[in-house]
């Protein structure tokens, strides 16, 4: 919820969602993230190892289900918004595919390095700190998301 609230909760109190609401869509959805291969909970690590499998095995075992979950908050999310008559944002306030993914493509190679280093080279002890350190630098390319010290 610290990573994306701030624009889901509102973009959602927007549409005509309660806070309440909009606050418990959120800690839902993000709830499901501990669940949700590739990145999933530190548990996935504890359950590979206590097995002695693969991660990627846990982590193919844990896809149906997660996105079972997934399936059932949109469901329940789409009810809800039926039954109180929202229609979503108009479409010239939907931001535009392009310019999103022209923002934010550098970040997919954090993505791929870590699908690639958990699930073909194997390597789910240096997977995180990998992928870490390529969005770090996929931040620091761009002056928006730069890190830097700030000073008030």
């Amino acid at each position: 919820m610290a990573v994306d609230g701030w624009i889901t909760i509102p973009t959602m109190k927007k549409t005509g969602y309660s806070a309440e609401y909009a606050a418990a869509v959120e800690a839902s959805a993000s709830s499901g993230g501990a669940i949700m291969p590739p990145v999933m909970g530190a548990v996935a690590f504890v359950m590979a190892s206590f097995l002695e499998v693969p991660y990627a095995s846990v982590a193919v075992a844990a896809t149906v289900p997660a996105l079972l979950y997934y399936f059932g908050l949109f469901v329940q999310i789409d009810a809800h918004a039926a039954k109180m008559g929202l229609a979503g944002l108009p479409r010239q306030e939907l931001p535009s595919l392009t310019a999103t993914l022209k923002e934010g493509w550098i970040y997919l190679g954090s993505i791929a390095a870590l699908v690639y280093l958990l699930f073909q080279l194997k390597q789910e002890a240096q997977a995180p700190y990998v992928a870490s350190a390529l969005l770090l630098a996929g931040a620091a390319l761009r002056k928006e998301t730069r890190p830097g010290l700030v000073a008030d």
